[in-house]
């Protein structure tokens, strides 16, 4: 079995984490619980400055991981990084804003969202239903 690049598994029980968990008041999906991973961790080389795991009855649904691409001259080529691994299905533009969608297994996607003019990068993956609930907040 191939090893997972992604640092949360989509299904893990909130028990996993809940001593290295903040609650977020901010609640970004209705009937969902937020919250700020207070540790560091990596995906693939980069390090995001904030990390929110969302949960949905004490189960991970959702994980949105920013990046300040201020820190990583090399943001620019994530997608391509990211499409030898998982190989892209989507990818558009809105403005300046550049999304890449990758499908993932079990009905989950990982979406990229490279903002230049705000110097951020978010990595969001989760399942299908959550990402696209999460939609309307970005």
């Amino acid at each position: 079995m191939k090893k997972s690049i992604l640092p949360f598994q989509i299904g893990e029980q909130y028990e996993k984490w809940e001593f290295d968990l903040e609650y977020c008041n901010e609640q970004r999906i209705k009937g969902c619980d937020s919250y700020v991973y207070l540790c560091r961790e990596s995906f693939l080389h980069i390090i995001p400055s904030n990390i929110v795991l969302v949960f949905s009855l004490d189960v991970l649904e959702l994980v949105v991981m920013t990046v300040n691409s201020r820190d990583y001259d090399d943001l620019v080529e994530l997608p391509d990084v990211l499409e030898n691994y998982l190989g892209c299905y989507k990818k558009s533009w809105k403005g300046e804003v550049y999304y890449c969608i990758f499908n993932l297994h079990d009905s989950n996607e990982l979406w990229l969202i490279l903002n230049p003019t705000e110097n951020t990068t978010l990595i969001i993956y989760g399942t299908k239903n959550m990402l696209d609930k999460m939609n309307c907040h970005i």
